[in-house]
Protein backbone atom coordinates (compact mmCIF):
# COMPACT_ATOMS: atom_id res chain seq x y z
CA UNK A 1 0.00 0.00 0.00
CA UNK A 2 1.47 3.47 -1.13
CA UNK A 3 0.97 6.24 0.71
CA UNK A 4 1.00 10.00 0.46
CA UNK A 5 -0.93 13.48 1.99
CA UNK A 6 -3.99 14.32 0.62
CA UNK A 7 -3.08 16.37 -2.47
CA UNK A 8 -6.30 16.11 -5.40
CA UNK A 9 -5.58 15.30 -9.18
CA UNK A 10 -1.66 14.95 -8.50
CA UNK A 11 -0.88 11.19 -8.02
CA UNK A 12 -1.20 8.94 -11.06
CA UNK A 13 -2.57 5.63 -10.20
CA UNK A 14 -0.51 3.61 -12.55
CA UNK A 15 2.45 4.87 -10.75
CA UNK A 16 1.37 3.69 -7.78
CA UNK A 17 0.40 0.25 -8.77
CA UNK A 18 2.85 -2.41 -7.41
CA UNK A 19 1.18 -6.29 -7.83
CA UNK A 20 -0.19 -6.23 -11.22
CA UNK A 21 -1.65 -4.32 -14.27
CA UNK A 22 -4.61 -2.01 -14.42
CA UNK A 23 -7.51 -2.81 -15.61
CA UNK A 24 -7.46 -1.37 -18.81
CA UNK A 25 -3.83 -2.99 -19.57
CA UNK A 26 -5.17 -6.50 -18.33
CA UNK A 27 -5.86 -9.46 -20.57
CA UNK A 28 -8.90 -9.62 -22.47
CA UNK A 29 -8.97 -13.68 -21.96
CA UNK A 30 -10.39 -14.80 -18.58
CA UNK A 31 -8.61 -17.13 -16.31
CA UNK A 32 -10.42 -20.27 -14.61
CA UNK A 33 -8.75 -20.77 -10.84
CA UNK A 34 -9.92 -23.35 -8.76
CA UNK A 35 -9.41 -22.56 -4.76
CA UNK A 36 -10.35 -25.46 -2.07
CA UNK A 37 -11.83 -24.48 1.64
CA UNK A 38 -11.66 -26.27 4.64
CA UNK A 39 -13.59 -25.37 7.60
CA UNK A 40 -14.57 -22.05 5.60
CA UNK A 41 -10.35 -20.99 5.32
CA UNK A 42 -8.35 -21.75 1.63
CA UNK A 43 -6.13 -24.43 1.73
CA UNK A 44 -4.89 -25.14 -2.09
CA UNK A 45 -5.27 -23.36 -5.19
CA UNK A 46 -5.89 -25.64 -8.55
CA UNK A 47 -5.42 -28.52 -6.49
CA UNK A 48 -2.01 -28.04 -4.70
CA UNK A 49 -2.37 -27.32 -0.96
CA UNK A 50 -0.38 -23.63 0.12
CA UNK A 51 0.73 -22.74 3.60
CA UNK A 52 -2.06 -19.09 4.12
CA UNK A 53 0.99 -16.78 2.80
CA UNK A 54 1.49 -18.83 -0.28
CA UNK A 55 -1.45 -19.26 -1.60
CA UNK A 56 -2.72 -15.11 -0.81
CA UNK A 57 0.95 -14.69 -2.53
CA UNK A 58 -0.03 -17.06 -5.42
CA UNK A 59 -3.52 -15.11 -5.95
CA UNK A 60 -1.97 -11.94 -5.70
CA UNK A 61 -0.26 -12.68 -8.79
CA UNK A 62 -3.14 -14.06 -10.57
CA UNK A 63 -5.46 -11.46 -9.81
CA UNK A 64 -3.02 -8.72 -10.00
CA UNK A 65 -2.29 -9.78 -13.50
CA UNK A 66 -6.22 -8.91 -14.52
CA UNK A 67 -5.97 -5.92 -12.37
CA UNK A 68 -8.17 -7.42 -9.73
CA UNK A 69 -8.40 -5.45 -5.90
CA UNK A 70 -7.61 -2.38 -6.41
CA UNK A 71 -8.92 0.48 -4.64
CA UNK A 72 -7.85 4.48 -4.64
CA UNK A 73 -9.82 6.13 -1.44
CA UNK A 74 -9.72 8.91 0.46
CA UNK A 75 -10.22 7.42 4.47
CA UNK A 76 -10.87 9.35 7.92
CA UNK A 77 -8.28 7.97 10.18
CA UNK A 78 -8.36 7.17 13.48
CA UNK A 79 -5.97 9.92 14.47
CA UNK A 80 -8.81 12.64 12.79
CA UNK A 81 -6.55 13.42 9.95
CA UNK A 82 -8.03 12.38 5.96
CA UNK A 83 -5.60 10.68 4.02
CA UNK A 84 -5.43 9.18 0.18
CA UNK A 85 -4.82 5.57 -0.09
CA UNK A 86 -4.02 3.46 -2.85
CA UNK A 87 -4.83 -0.55 -1.90
CA UNK A 88 -3.88 -3.32 -3.31
CA UNK A 89 -5.31 -6.90 -2.05
CA UNK A 90 -5.94 -9.06 -5.72
CA UNK A 91 -5.67 -12.12 -3.62
CA UNK A 92 -7.84 -11.31 -0.68
CA UNK A 93 -10.37 -10.10 -3.55
CA UNK A 94 -10.51 -13.34 -4.86
CA UNK A 95 -10.51 -15.37 -1.78
CA UNK A 96 -13.65 -13.03 -0.58
CA UNK A 97 -15.87 -13.29 -3.75
CA UNK A 98 -15.42 -17.37 -3.76
CA UNK A 99 -15.62 -17.32 0.27
CA UNK A 100 -19.36 -15.23 0.12
CA UNK A 101 -20.17 -18.02 -3.24
CA UNK A 102 -20.12 -20.52 -0.62
CA UNK A 103 -21.50 -18.71 2.33
CA UNK A 104 -24.61 -17.97 0.11
CA UNK A 105 -25.07 -21.82 -0.22
CA UNK A 106 -24.31 -23.48 2.86
CA UNK A 107 -24.97 -21.07 5.65
CA UNK A 108 -28.25 -20.12 7.69
CA UNK A 109 -30.37 -17.71 6.40
CA UNK A 110 -30.53 -16.02 9.68
CA UNK A 111 -26.76 -16.91 11.09
CA UNK A 112 -25.56 -14.73 7.87
CA UNK A 113 -27.61 -11.68 8.34
CA UNK A 114 -26.05 -11.56 11.93
CA UNK A 115 -22.24 -12.00 10.41
CA UNK A 116 -23.06 -9.18 8.08
CA UNK A 117 -24.22 -7.23 10.57
CA UNK A 118 -21.22 -7.55 12.70
CA UNK A 119 -18.40 -7.69 9.80
CA UNK A 120 -18.11 -4.00 9.90
CA UNK A 121 -17.49 -3.69 14.02
CA UNK A 122 -14.67 -6.65 13.37
CA UNK A 123 -13.26 -5.21 10.67
CA UNK A 124 -13.02 -1.89 12.56
CA UNK A 125 -11.44 -3.41 16.08
CA UNK A 126 -8.55 -5.06 13.66
CA UNK A 127 -8.06 -1.47 11.76
CA UNK A 128 -7.90 0.14 15.43
CA UNK A 129 -5.16 -2.78 16.30
CA UNK A 130 -7.53 -4.22 19.14
CA UNK A 131 -6.27 -7.93 17.74
CA UNK A 132 -5.91 -9.53 21.60
CA UNK A 133 -9.02 -7.51 22.93
CA UNK A 134 -11.99 -9.42 24.48
CA UNK A 135 -14.15 -8.85 22.41
CA UNK A 136 -12.60 -9.29 19.25
CA UNK A 137 -11.82 -13.11 20.40
CA UNK A 138 -15.55 -13.21 20.81
CA UNK A 139 -16.55 -12.20 17.48
CA UNK A 140 -14.02 -14.89 16.51
CA UNK A 141 -15.62 -17.73 17.85
CA UNK A 142 -19.05 -16.72 16.73
CA UNK A 143 -17.47 -16.50 13.31
CA UNK A 144 -15.57 -19.85 13.48
CA UNK A 145 -18.82 -21.26 14.58
CA UNK A 146 -20.83 -19.81 11.32
CA UNK A 147 -18.21 -21.06 9.15
CA UNK A 148 -18.83 -24.97 9.60
CA UNK A 149 -21.73 -25.04 7.17
CA UNK A 150 -19.67 -23.55 4.71
CA UNK A 151 -17.78 -26.60 3.23
CA UNK A 152 -19.96 -29.41 5.30
CA UNK A 153 -22.32 -29.74 2.36
CA UNK A 154 -20.07 -30.14 -0.85
CA UNK A 155 -16.90 -31.29 1.11
CA UNK A 156 -18.31 -33.31 4.58
CA UNK A 157 -22.18 -34.42 3.73
CA UNK A 158 -22.18 -35.47 0.65
CA UNK A 159 -18.33 -38.02 0.42
CA UNK A 160 -19.27 -39.19 4.20
CA UNK A 161 -22.63 -40.45 2.49
CA UNK A 162 -20.90 -41.42 -0.70
CA UNK A 163 -18.47 -43.71 1.54
CA UNK A 164 -20.92 -45.83 2.71
CA UNK A 165 -22.48 -46.99 -0.26
CA UNK A 166 -21.02 -47.72 -3.91
CA UNK A 167 -23.16 -45.04 -6.05
CA UNK A 168 -24.41 -41.93 -4.61
CA UNK A 169 -27.35 -39.67 -6.10
CA UNK A 170 -27.68 -36.06 -4.99
CA UNK A 171 -31.03 -34.64 -6.21
CA UNK A 172 -31.12 -30.82 -6.55
CA UNK A 173 -34.76 -29.82 -6.80
CA UNK A 174 -35.48 -26.41 -8.77
CA UNK A 175 -31.68 -25.94 -9.54
CA UNK A 176 -32.37 -22.23 -10.76
CA UNK A 177 -32.59 -20.99 -7.58
CA UNK A 178 -29.01 -22.05 -7.11
CA UNK A 179 -27.64 -21.95 -10.07
CA UNK A 180 -28.50 -18.76 -11.90
CA UNK A 181 -28.10 -17.86 -15.57
CA UNK A 182 -25.30 -15.07 -14.95
CA UNK A 183 -25.57 -13.32 -18.37
CA UNK A 184 -29.05 -12.26 -17.33
CA UNK A 185 -28.84 -11.67 -14.00
CA UNK A 186 -29.71 -8.48 -12.69
CA UNK A 187 -27.20 -6.86 -10.70
CA UNK A 188 -29.68 -4.20 -9.88
CA UNK A 189 -32.12 -6.95 -8.49
CA UNK A 190 -29.88 -9.15 -5.96
CA UNK A 191 -25.99 -7.66 -6.72
CA UNK A 192 -23.37 -9.56 -7.07
CA UNK A 193 -24.31 -12.92 -4.68
CA UNK A 194 -26.44 -14.04 -7.59
CA UNK A 195 -23.25 -14.57 -9.22
CA UNK A 196 -21.34 -15.37 -6.30
CA UNK A 197 -24.24 -18.32 -5.42
CA UNK A 198 -23.47 -19.80 -8.83
CA UNK A 199 -19.90 -20.00 -9.28
CA UNK A 200 -19.88 -21.79 -5.93
CA UNK A 201 -21.99 -24.29 -7.40
CA UNK A 202 -19.90 -25.01 -10.45
CA UNK A 203 -16.66 -25.35 -8.01
CA UNK A 204 -18.18 -27.91 -5.63
CA UNK A 205 -19.99 -29.80 -8.13
CA UNK A 206 -16.48 -30.39 -10.26
CA UNK A 207 -14.67 -30.96 -7.08
CA UNK A 208 -16.90 -33.57 -6.12
CA UNK A 209 -16.75 -34.71 -10.17
CA UNK A 210 -12.94 -34.70 -9.74
CA UNK A 211 -12.76 -36.87 -6.26
CA UNK A 212 -16.05 -38.60 -6.37
CA UNK A 213 -16.66 -40.29 -9.85
CA UNK A 214 -19.66 -42.66 -8.40
CA UNK A 215 -21.71 -39.92 -7.26
CA UNK A 216 -24.30 -38.80 -9.56
CA UNK A 217 -26.11 -35.12 -9.54
CA UNK A 218 -29.71 -35.20 -10.71
CA UNK A 219 -31.16 -31.81 -10.69
CA UNK A 220 -35.10 -30.48 -11.88
CA UNK A 221 -36.06 -27.45 -13.23
CA UNK A 222 -39.18 -26.23 -14.61
CA UNK A 223 -37.16 -23.22 -15.95
CA UNK A 224 -34.58 -24.27 -17.89
CA UNK A 225 -34.45 -20.67 -19.38
CA UNK A 226 -32.76 -19.38 -16.05
CA UNK A 227 -30.28 -22.11 -15.41
CA UNK A 228 -26.81 -20.87 -15.81
CA UNK A 229 -25.55 -21.67 -19.52
CA UNK A 230 -21.94 -23.40 -17.22
CA UNK A 231 -24.12 -25.25 -15.58
CA UNK A 232 -25.88 -26.78 -18.66
CA UNK A 233 -22.67 -27.32 -20.30
CA UNK A 234 -21.58 -29.64 -17.41
CA UNK A 235 -24.17 -31.96 -17.84
CA UNK A 236 -23.80 -35.64 -19.71
CA UNK A 237 -27.57 -35.49 -20.48
CA UNK A 238 -30.48 -33.06 -20.68
CA UNK A 239 -34.15 -34.52 -20.68
CA UNK A 240 -36.94 -32.14 -21.49
CA UNK A 241 -40.12 -33.25 -21.00
CA UNK A 242 -43.47 -32.83 -21.83
CA UNK A 243 -46.18 -30.67 -19.42
CA UNK A 244 -48.48 -33.29 -17.74
CA UNK A 245 -51.25 -34.54 -19.98
CA UNK A 246 -54.79 -34.86 -18.89
CA UNK A 247 -54.30 -38.26 -17.64
CA UNK A 248 -50.58 -37.54 -15.64
CA UNK A 249 -52.69 -34.34 -14.01
CA UNK A 250 -55.45 -36.65 -12.74
CA UNK A 251 -53.23 -38.92 -11.06
CA UNK A 252 -51.21 -35.63 -9.31
CA UNK A 253 -54.69 -34.30 -8.04
CA UNK A 254 -55.31 -37.94 -6.52
CA UNK A 255 -52.28 -37.82 -5.03
CA UNK A 256 -52.48 -34.60 -3.65
CA UNK A 257 -56.00 -35.15 -2.35
CA UNK A 258 -54.96 -38.66 -0.96
CA UNK A 259 -51.89 -37.05 1.28
CA UNK A 260 -54.31 -34.35 2.43
CA UNK A 261 -56.99 -36.63 3.46
CA UNK A 262 -54.38 -38.86 5.49
CA UNK A 263 -54.23 -35.86 7.92
CA UNK A 264 -58.13 -34.93 7.45
CA UNK A 265 -60.24 -37.77 7.18
CA UNK A 266 -63.20 -36.07 6.24
CA UNK A 267 -61.38 -35.45 2.82
CA UNK A 268 -61.64 -38.94 1.50
CA UNK A 269 -64.10 -38.58 -0.23
CA UNK A 270 -62.67 -35.88 -2.44
CA UNK A 271 -59.84 -37.82 -2.96
CA UNK A 272 -61.72 -41.41 -4.09
CA UNK A 273 -64.41 -38.60 -6.81
CA UNK A 274 -63.09 -39.48 -10.17
CA UNK A 275 -65.58 -36.77 -11.87
CA UNK A 276 -64.03 -33.95 -9.62
CA UNK A 277 -60.56 -35.19 -10.91
CA UNK A 278 -61.49 -35.22 -14.31
CA UNK A 279 -63.25 -31.78 -14.16
CA UNK A 280 -60.02 -30.07 -12.15
CA UNK A 281 -57.87 -31.54 -15.47
CA UNK A 282 -59.99 -29.95 -17.77
CA UNK A 283 -59.13 -26.75 -16.08
CA UNK A 284 -55.25 -27.43 -15.50
CA UNK A 285 -54.74 -27.96 -19.09
CA UNK A 286 -51.21 -26.77 -19.88
CA UNK A 287 -50.19 -26.31 -16.20
CA UNK A 288 -47.33 -28.05 -15.04
CA UNK A 289 -46.79 -30.37 -12.18
CA UNK A 290 -45.71 -28.23 -9.35
CA UNK A 291 -48.20 -26.07 -10.36
CA UNK A 292 -50.93 -29.11 -10.17
CA UNK A 293 -49.75 -29.81 -6.60
CA UNK A 294 -50.53 -26.40 -5.57
CA UNK A 295 -53.49 -26.01 -6.29
CA UNK A 296 -54.87 -27.74 -3.14
CA UNK A 297 -53.38 -25.69 -1.32
CA UNK A 298 -54.58 -22.84 -3.16
CA UNK A 299 -58.83 -24.29 -2.16
CA UNK A 300 -57.79 -24.14 0.76
CA UNK A 301 -57.20 -20.90 1.00
CA UNK A 302 -60.23 -20.07 -1.29
CA UNK A 303 -62.71 -19.11 2.11
CA UNK A 304 -61.55 -18.37 5.75
CA UNK A 305 -63.46 -21.24 7.68
CA UNK A 306 -61.73 -23.78 5.06
CA UNK A 307 -58.30 -21.99 6.20
CA UNK A 308 -58.92 -23.25 9.65
CA UNK A 309 -59.95 -25.96 9.18
CA UNK A 310 -59.03 -28.01 6.08
CA UNK A 311 -61.33 -30.88 7.04
CA UNK A 312 -64.34 -28.34 5.10
CA UNK A 313 -62.12 -28.31 2.11
CA UNK A 314 -65.25 -29.02 -0.79
CA UNK A 315 -65.42 -30.37 -4.18
CA UNK A 316 -66.36 -26.04 -5.25
CA UNK A 317 -63.38 -24.47 -3.12
CA UNK A 318 -61.34 -27.03 -5.75
CA UNK A 319 -62.96 -25.92 -8.81
CA UNK A 320 -63.08 -22.12 -8.09
CA UNK A 321 -59.29 -22.45 -7.36
CA UNK A 322 -58.79 -24.28 -10.55
CA UNK A 323 -60.81 -21.57 -12.64
CA UNK A 324 -58.79 -18.23 -10.61
CA UNK A 325 -55.48 -20.55 -11.97
CA UNK A 326 -54.08 -21.47 -9.21
CA UNK A 327 -54.86 -17.77 -7.45
CA UNK A 328 -56.39 -16.92 -4.24
CA UNK A 329 -59.33 -14.58 -3.50
CA UNK A 330 -61.83 -14.62 -0.38
CA UNK A 331 -64.92 -15.09 -1.57
CA UNK A 332 -68.01 -13.27 -0.15
CA UNK A 333 -65.94 -9.83 -0.50
CA UNK A 334 -62.48 -8.17 0.57
CA UNK A 335 -59.91 -10.23 2.32
CA UNK A 336 -60.40 -10.33 5.96
CA UNK A 337 -58.37 -7.65 8.31
CA UNK A 338 -56.02 -9.37 11.25
CA UNK A 339 -58.30 -9.30 13.91
CA UNK A 340 -60.59 -11.24 11.84
CA UNK A 341 -58.41 -14.15 11.02
CA UNK A 342 -56.99 -13.93 14.76
CA UNK A 343 -59.50 -12.98 16.87
CA UNK A 344 -57.85 -14.39 19.88
CA UNK A 345 -54.49 -12.31 20.10
CA UNK A 346 -54.28 -10.35 23.56
CA UNK A 347 -55.69 -6.85 23.01
CA UNK A 348 -52.47 -5.56 24.13
CA UNK A 349 -50.70 -6.93 21.29
CA UNK A 350 -52.57 -5.47 19.06
CA UNK A 351 -51.33 -2.11 16.87
CA UNK A 352 -53.29 0.61 15.86
CA UNK A 353 -53.18 0.40 11.64
CA UNK A 354 -56.68 1.03 10.05
CA UNK A 355 -56.85 -1.14 7.31
CA UNK A 356 -60.33 -0.06 7.35
CA UNK A 357 -62.45 -0.86 9.96
CA UNK A 358 -62.13 2.79 11.26
CA UNK A 359 -63.62 3.51 15.12
CA UNK A 360 -65.63 0.46 15.11
CA UNK A 361 -62.67 -0.88 17.94
CA UNK A 362 -63.60 1.41 20.31
CA UNK A 363 -61.39 3.81 21.27
CA UNK A 364 -59.42 7.01 19.17
CA UNK A 365 -57.42 6.39 16.13
CA UNK A 366 -54.00 8.40 15.86
CA UNK A 367 -52.10 6.92 13.49
CA UNK A 368 -51.45 7.52 10.04
CA UNK A 369 -50.30 5.88 7.10
CA UNK A 370 -48.66 7.32 4.06
CA UNK A 371 -47.71 5.73 0.95
CA UNK A 372 -43.99 6.78 -0.84
CA UNK A 373 -46.08 8.14 -3.83
CA UNK A 374 -48.25 10.58 -1.64
CA UNK A 375 -46.94 13.87 -0.89
CA UNK A 376 -46.41 14.96 3.06
CA UNK A 377 -49.36 17.03 4.47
Amino acid sequence: MNHKPLRPNRIRLESKVLLGSLREQAPDKPQEIEIEYAGGDPVAVDGKKMSPATLLARLNRLGGAHGIGRVDLVENRYVGMKSRGVYETPGGTILHAAHRGLESLTMDREVLRLRDSLIPRYAEMIYYGYWFSPERLALQALVEESQRNVTRLLTDTIPEIAARRPFTVVLIDEVESFAVRRSSASFEANPVDVHRATDAVLLGIDEVARKLPSVLFVTTTNFIEAVDEAFLSRADLVMRFALPDRDTIVRILASALTELAVQFPPLAPLSRDERLHADLADLCEGWDGRRVRKLVLAALAQRLDVARDPAKLTREDLLCAARKKGGVEWVGGTAPTSRELFPDVPKDLMHDHDHGHGHAHGHPHTHTHQHDDEPNR
